[in-house]
């Protein structure tokens, strides 16, 4: 998480001391140590306020970067993921494409590629079987392949 970064950034971007920003937010120095620590992560209004205080918007606050999800890139962060061999965050992303691109040759057929290659690697049967019901899933959908 960025969050207790950011604000640690941030506060010192404006020359503010961790008292400082306390008596801005209305809590006590201990919170603001907490939070740039990561020891405890304020809640949604004193984010909102902290944003606010900032001029930045939550998102930037919170560390979130915006990425491209189209198809395409989908597709090449599965093949980045299996290459990686990310495991468990490559299968979580597999799915969230699967739900978002159910009948996409691509990204079933990197899908069924990043569950035979986490099967295969740590021996689980379960995910194996998920790589034989992607692979006839694909077969289903290979007009659609631009590969040639």
């Amino acid at each position: 998480m960025e969050l207790g970064a950011n604000i640690r950034s941030m506060r010192k971007q404006r020359s503010m001391t961790q008292k400082a920003l306390a008596q801005a937010m209305n809590v006590t120095v201990g919170a603001v140590y907490k939070w740039e620590t990561e020891k405890c992560v304020p809640d949604i209004l004193s984010i909102m306020e902290l944003a606010d205080l900032f001029g930045v918007s939550v998102d930037v606050l919170l560390g979130y970067h915006l990425r491209e999800n189209g198809r395409k890139e989908l597709v090449q962060r599965l093949k980045t993921l299996r290459r990686e061999k990310a495991g468990e965050a490559a299968l979580c992303e597999a799915e969230k494409a699967l739900v978002r691109y159910p009948n996409s040759f691509d990204v079933v057929y990197q899908s069924t590629e990043l569950y035979a290659a986490v099967g295969i690697e740590r021996h689980e049967q379960g995910q194996l079987r998920r790589a034989i019901e992607l692979y006839e899933h694909a077969c289903r959908l290979i007009d659609q392949n631009s590969d040639g």
